[in-house]
């Protein structure tokens, strides 16, 4: 079977690397980038696994397979070695009207002299909306879908979700139609994810302070919380994500830097007939960014010419770059530029030295 892509989830403390950008953006309803079918898919998929990351009911390792469109099966399959598999359908919930009439409105050029006026307050006409969607699926289980695996139904509520769902709402979701070939029906609507919204104790998640929906909102939420001493709120496994992350990136930053300064040093020294300002100019900025680096983060100087338990120097590394880059740019063979780095470290940083 065909699939759209696999993912494997390996433990709570990189599920934000492994899930990356999927399903984090969705593309409008017209024009050349216009949102197709997987997107949407993904886009609800995403809100579903947060919220169940939230409410700890995630089995690690799994991993989720996105199929092609395959007309009788769920749209994502999830496996982990304590349930085995479980299928996710995914649907939208809204008439046929309103959602042309969406379409309507993000056509139109909107220059701030009117806006819209979105109908608010239609509480049963949603709740039939949602109910329509489940009955469709409903429907189409009857005749012979999504037989291959349990199954849970994920339902992106765009009838008018511009209110937050009550207990009420959902509790008059509930029809005895509707129970049966799901396992679980979950709604997601705005920023709030509904769980389990059939059953007997549906859960409502707000994911709108979640690191991996909204990361400006997450970083606030956080900041709020270290303010006030709540410790008991503070996202520490996303804090030690981030803050590792930001320091590779300080890394990574600084050994580009470096191979740039490498390879026009190497560059400089093998081809005197082209130098140029330009490369005075690349040198000199290489330098500036590598100062303002150890400037603001004096402990990368350690593993500037110094092998760490990681792997080879920054320099060396930079180094092994910048001579394949030389050789390239200049035609000349790999032979030509020594195997080790000929330029000492202090050489490297020293603003007024450029070879001869």
């Amino acid at each position: 079977m065909n699939n759209r892509w696999t993912k494997t989830f390996s433990d709570a403390a990189t599920f934000s690397c492994d899930l990356g950008s999927l399903g984090a953006w969705v593309g409008p309803r017209t024009g050349s980038a216009k949102r197709n079918q997987g997107q949407r898919e993904d886009y609800v998929l995403r809100r579903l696994l947060v919220a169940w990351r939230r409410n700890g009911s995630l089995n690690y390792p799994f991993t989720i397979r996105a199929s092609n469109q395959a007309p009788d099966q769920p749209d994502f399959v999830i496996t982990d070695k304590k349930n085995g598999m479980l299928g996710i359908e995914v649907t939208e919930a809204g008439s046929e009207d309103w959602q042309a009439q969406l379409t309507q409105w993000e056509k139109e050029p909107n220059d701030g002299s009117a806006s819209h006026l979105i109908p608010l307050g239609r509480r049963q006409e949603s709740i039939r909306d949602i109910q329509s969607a489940i009955r469709k699926k409903v429907q189409k289980a009857d005749g012979g879908a999504y037989q291959d695996t349990v199954c849970d139904l994920a339902i992106y509520d765009n009838t008018r979700p511009f209110h937050r769902l009550t207990i009420d709402d959902i509790q008059d979701l509930n029809s005895p139609d509707l129970h049966g070939r799901f396992k679980r029906v979950h709604l997601i609507s705005g920023l709030f994810v509904y769980t389990d919204v059939l059953g007997n104790r549906p859960g409502c998640i707000d994911v709108s302070t979640e690191y991996d929906i909204d990361f400006a909102e997450w970083i606030n939420n956080q900041v709020e919380s270290l303010r006030n001493g709540q410790m008991n709120r503070l996202d520490v496994e996303s804090i030690i994500e981030e803050l590792t992350a930001l320091a590779n990136r300080d890394r990574r930053a600084l050994r580009s830097h470096l191979r740039i300064l490498l390879l026009h040093l190497l560059k400089w020294q093998h081809q005197p007939h082209q130098r140029s300002t330009n490369w005075q100019a690349s040198i000199d900025n290489a330098r500036t960014e590598i100062e303002e680096l150890l400037d603001s983060s004096p402990s990368l100087r350690r593993g500037l010419d110094c092998d760490t338990t990681n792997g080879a120097s920054a320099l060396t590394w930079a180094y092994g770059k910048a001579r394949q880059g030389a050789q390239r740019d200049t035609g000349l063979g790999l032979d030509a530029f020594p195997e080790d780095c000929p330029f000492p470290l202090e050489q490297v940083l020293d603003e007024n030295y450029l070879p001869d």
